[in-house]
C-alpha cells in the first residue's frame, strides 16, 4: 500500500507495478483503506479539479466487469436516464485493461449533491495478483483535458523489477 507521497512526481510504485504520473498531480494520503493511491488533478480555467484513484480490491463473488459496469452506471443520470456506458479493451498494455467512460450527471455513491456535467473513467486491470481499478472522476472539461496523461499512464503500467 501507498501510504506517503512518491519519491519521484513522475511514477508511483504500488502492488508490485510501476506506472508514470503526471507531476502536476497532486498526490494526496488515501481517504480510505480500499485506495491505494490518491491525486487531485488540477482543473483548466472555469473548471473543477478531478480525483485519480487506484483501488485494488480481492477477488470475490460480486467483484465482476459486469456489476461494477452496473454499480458505476447507477452513479449517473444522462437526461433522466442511465447513461450507456462506453467500454473499451485497450490493446498495447501489459495487462488486460477495460476502460470504461461515463458522462452524465453524476449522483455519487449515496450522496445527497448531483455533480452535472461529469466524466468517470475507469480502468479495469487484470493484474498477476488481482484486480486494480484506476478512475479518474470529475468535472468534464478537467477529466477531458486529464485524458492523455490517464493513457499514458495505462499504456506505461509495468511490473516492477
Amino acid at each position: 500500500m501507498v501510504i506517503s507521497p512518491p519519491t519521484d512526481p513522475a511514477e508511483i510504485g504500488f502492488l508490485g507495478l510501476k506506472a508514470p504520473t503526471d507531476p502536476t498531480w497532486r498526490w494526496e494520503p488515501p481517504k480510505n483503506a480500499m485506495r491505494v493511491a490518491n491525486w487531485i488533478v488540477p482543473a483548466p480555467e472555469g473548471a473543477e479539479p478531478a480525483e485519480l484513484v487506484i483501488m485494488s480490491f480481492p477477488e470475490a463473488a460480486g467483484n465482476t466487469r459486469e456489476a461494477n459496469i452496473a454499480r458505476w452506471t447507477s452513479q449517473f443520470r444522462a437526461d433522466d436516464l442511465p447513461p450507456q456506458p462506453e467500454v473499451t479493451e485497450l490493446e498495447g498494455v501489459a495487462f488486460p485493461t477495460t476502460l470504461v467512460e461515463l458522462r452524465g450527471e453524476y449522483l455519487g455513491m449515496g450522496g445527497g449533491w448531483h455533480k452535472a456535467n461529469y466524466v468517470m473513467l475507469v480502468a479495469m486491470i487484470a493484474s498477476p495478483d488481482g484486480s486494480v481499478f484506476i478512475k479518474l472522476l470529475g468535472d468534464a472539461a478537467t477529466v477531458d483535458g486529464s485524458r492523455e496523461a490517464l493513457m499514458r499512464m495505462l499504456e506505461g503500467l509495468h511490473a516492477e523489477e
